[in-house]
């Protein structure tokens, strides 16, 4: 089934290529922070070769796939609850070899992990290479300056983004909007460890031309050329596997694992930005919380902002609510929430973040993933966006890579 991913022909029924296929990688440090509290180590199986595509946006290839696939607005909110199952799989693609790899490990495994990361307060915010603590954090109380009205993906069709660009006054060192960076590939994502970003899978895999990882360096703060931070490159992805396990063709089943991490290339030659913490809220708490979310949205097509300037920091001067929820899981825990806050192709992977958890923060509850509405059908809808919801199994996923690739 994982001949989609562009992978040979061990993957692909061919037992005798298979029998080549080199050993895996290592992925686990000395040391490894699992082995203290019993998790066993992961099951790591090597699937073949990958066709990695470059100069490519990923934003173009996901709508064009889910052009191919008209039912994808409407199957997600009809989905069922997921069989239980305590079984974990992914999909890792190593971009420097690029080969691509399964990972299996277990619910309790990650627990474990996830747990003692915890413990260590290793789930909250970071500061990085500053010594800033003591500065205030930009909360989004910016006066709102952008009133384009506009029936694309924004809520009651008015578009309320204004650019936070270091010549409005945002610094490069402005927290958290340094742990905020824009994906080459023409998405958004943010760190949540010191190597670890959160984006959207289909930022990072194509499901337009038969499931191939797309190229994509990271730009922490970036604001139009200048790169103060550094730009990291990617070096793995690691994607549910549900995501690119051949059923995923529509909302109902595709959608719902829109989550994917990226590992950085451990070098910051200009020190570190920091990192967001992650925190797994129910939805009902998430109606009480405040919460924000920023990102870099594409300059192309009706929906991006007025003036709009390319690779730049934007964001909802309004808090961003949550409307109705669905896709569970197994747990009963929804995947996929609508939300208010404004945001448009390029912002995918954005963070949806807030400062109410109980540890420091800010700290990601979720990520921009897609739009169901365009054009005049936003015009009065209050919720036309949908974010991914950090479920307490996807929550636990982030801790596990964080423990991997500290």
């Amino acid at each position: 089934m994982f001949c989609a991913l562009g992978l040979m022909a061990a993957a692909c029924g061919n037992e005798g290529a298979r029998t080549q296929e080199e050993a895996p990688v290592q992925i686990v440090p000395e040391a490894w922070m699992g082995e203290t509290v019993g998790a066993e180590l992961p099951r790591l199986e090597a699937l073949g070769d990958v066709q990695l595509l470059t100069d490519v946006n990923a934003e173009e290839l996901f709508r064009e796939a889910a052009a191919r696939s008209p039912e994808r607005a409407a199957s997600a909110k009809t989905a069922t609850p997921e069989r239980p199952s305590t079984e974990r799989s992914f999909i890792g693609i190593d971009l420097k070899n690029q080969k691509a790899y399964r990972l299996r490990t277990d619910e309790a495994n990650l627990g474990r992990v996830a747990d003692e990361l915890a413990r260590r307060g290793l789930n909250g915010a970071s500061r990085g290479t500053l010594d800033d603590a003591s500065a205030q954090p930009v909360r989004g109380e910016e006066p709102a300056t952008s009133d384009t009205v506009s029936g694309q993906t924004w809520s009651n069709g008015v578009d309320t983004r204004i650019r936070m660009a270091i010549s409005d006054g945002y610094a490069s060192n402005s927290w958290p909007y340094r742990t905020i960076g824009h994906l080459s590939a023409g998405c958004s994502g943010s760190l949540v460890g010191r190597r670890v970003v959160v984006t959207s899978a289909h930022c990072v895999v194509s499901a337009n031309s038969g499931w191939h990882p797309i190229f994509n360096t990271f730009t922490a703060r970036r604001d139009g050329a200048s790169a103060t931070w550094g730009v990291q490159d990617a070096i793995w992805y690691w994607v549910p596997e549900q995501y690119i396990n051949g059923t995923c063709n529509n909302a109902g089943n595709c959608n719902p694992h829109d989550f994917a991490i990226m590992v950085l290339a451990d070098n910051f030659p200009n020190g570190h930005p920091g990192w967001m913490g992650h925190w797994n809220a129910s939805t009902d708490t998430l109606k009480q919380w405040s919460m924000y979310m920023r990102g870099y949205p594409g300059c192309s097509g009706a929906a991006a902002p007025a003036s709009c300037t390319s690779r730049t920091l934007y964001g909802d001067v309004n808090l961003c609510r949550t409307g109705n929820a669905y896709s569970p899981d197994a747990d009963g825990w929804h995947r996929e929430i609508d939300i208010s806050c404004d945001g448009s192709p390029g912002q995918s992977g954005s963070p949806i973040y807030s400062y109410d958890a109980p540890v420091s923060g800010p700290v990601v509850v979720g990520q921009y993933n897609q739009y169901y509405c365009t054009g005049t059908g936003c015009a009065g809808n209050s919720f036309p966006n949908t974010m991914g919801h950090l479920t307490p199994s996807w929550n636990s996923t982030i801790s596990y890579f964080k423990s991997l690739y500290p």
